[in-house]
């Protein structure tokens, strides 16, 4: 989500998210990097119809550049389902992650009430489909996996942290343990483009996205930099130099993009001329706050005694008549009512 209140026709409302106002974005990420590999804006429903399969048009649309090439997409429950597993399959693209106990075409045998409620902590059950597998696993509650990609059982263990200290080795199936391994990459991703954005408050939505994709590519130039810092530095037979920071890598690209550059000259105002006096010395604009005579306050011959007057306040004066007055007219005006010149 892109932070975003003012008016914008991609708005979606997520009371569930921490930005729960904005512009929705879809993202597909390396999970041993993060990467960030595509996106997709969200713009709402496809020709003002309700969209049916919502999930996996936009799984298909990421993932297609990377069919035939044997990867495998991690996934949450919003996402997964039977036919977008089945045809990922035929692209030769292997899905892991959640499966939601409402999807259609969910195992029955796994829907058991007598199986669930005999389950402990570290039990599992799965069901093959074909090739797909489904496991039921009892951690602190039921977690239903799916996979196309792992088998139904094997000697896969995973670490969790006691309340008094130490840690529990609970057994789980293959799937679960790739799926606690591989997800997060865009979570990853999201949270290195929040260590240095360069994100400002704009009413016009489209600001805030483009400078959000600003800070993503700004996230992969990193990212690749790090990934060839190591190609580059590597074997040798003394410990390998480290790769830059996130903070110095943004200096030093900000410090090349500006180059000698350090900013343009606005016009200002003209240069105020001095008030040549055609009086007496003794009754110059003095500045009175300067020569602690008198505080900064209002002028007494546009502000003070006259009704319905705008509130201009000054620090000059006269220092004969021990009087605020504004330099520019009031000054004058004033004396020639005294009749001093």
């Amino acid at each position: 989500m892109v932070k975003g209140k003012g008016k914008n026709p991609f708005k979606q409302y997520l009371p569930m998210k921490p930005i729960k106002r904005g512009t929705k974005i879809w993202e597909v990420a390396c999970s041993c990097c993060g990467y960030l590999f595509d996106f997709q804006v969200y713009t709402g429903k496809a020709n003002g119809v309700s969209e049916n399969g919502l999930a996996h048009r936009v799984v298909i649309d990421l993932v297609s550049e990377l069919r035939d090439q044997g990867i495998i997409v991690c996934i949450d429950n919003f996402f997964t389902g039977f036919p977008l597993m089945k045809e990922l399959r035929q692209w030769s693209t292997y899905v892991v992650g959640t499966l939601r106990t409402n999807r259609k075409g969910y195992p029955e045998a796994l829907k058991n009430a007598n199986l669930l409620k005999g389950m402990k902590r570290g039990d599992y059950h799965t069901v093959a489909c074909g090739e797909i597998v489904c496991a039921v696993w009892k951690d602190t509650k039921h977690v239903t996996f799916v996979s196309n990609v792992h088998s139904s059982s094997g000697n896969t263990t995973i670490q969790r942290k006691l309340k008094k200290g130490g840690k529990l080795s609970l057994p789980c199936p293959p799937s679960a343990v790739s799926y606690n391994v591989n997800m997060g990459a865009v979570d990853r991703h999201d949270q290195m483009v929040q260590s240095y954005a360069i994100d400002r408050k704009s009413r016009r939505w489209w600001v805030r996205l483009f400078v959000n994709f600003l800070d993503a590519i700004m996230v992969n130039a990193y990212i690749i930099y790090k990934q060839n810092f190591k190609i580059m530095n590597m074997p040798q037979p003394q410990k390998p130099p480290e790769p830059m920071g996130h903070d110095k890598f943004m200096a030093c690209i900000i410090h090349n993009l500006m180059g000698d550059f350090s900013c343009r000259r606005h016009p200002g105002p003209a240069p105020s001329l001095p008030i040549t006096p055609a009086y007496s010395n003794k009754h110059d604009s003095v500045n009175m706050v300067e020569l602690g005579l008198l505080k900064f306050g209002r002028c007494n011959h546009c502000c003070i005694g006259v009704k319905n007057s705008k509130r201009k306040e000054t620090g000059f004066g006269c220092k004969t008549c021990m009087k605020r007055l504004c330099r520019s007219s009031c000054h004058m005006d004033y004396h020639r009512k005294l009749n001093i010149f």
